[in-house]
């Protein structure tokens, strides 16, 4: 699997956030499985929303996006980071979701339902 890391990382001290946008989950037991993932990396604290494809991640300065990403795709999902706004470009609705990424077109989802 390919992905692109981009977009904004937020320093927060001695802590950096991302918030990746995660691909191929089909269910709840998707995203378990990848926050599962994310917090066994040291130090990393992760929230993964399966309705919003989305992972909040806080991670130590020894981890970076790219760290974080490659774990996401060991567990057979797609991440990448947002693209940062680029100027003049119209913002979406409020509430707009984001068109769906990497979904799976294989029967079985990574974590096998």
């Amino acid at each position: 699997m390919s992905s692109t890391v981009q977009g904004p990382v937020l320093p927060t001290g001695e802590e950096d956030r991302v918030e990746l946008l995660i691909g191929g989950m089909t269910c709840a037991s998707c995203a378990a499985r990848i926050e599962k993932r994310l917090n066994k990396m040291e130090g990393v604290t992760a929230t993964v929303n399966y309705a919003t494809e989305k992972a909040k991640v806080s991670f130590p300065s020894g981890i970076t996006p790219e760290d974080l990403v490659a774990q996401v795709e060991k567990a057979g999902y797609t991440a990448t980071l947002p693209l940062p706004p680029s100027p003049g470009a119209s913002r979406a609705a409020p509430g707009a979701r984001p068109p769906r990424t990497g979904t799976t077109t294989s029967p079985r989802c990574a974590c096998g339902c």
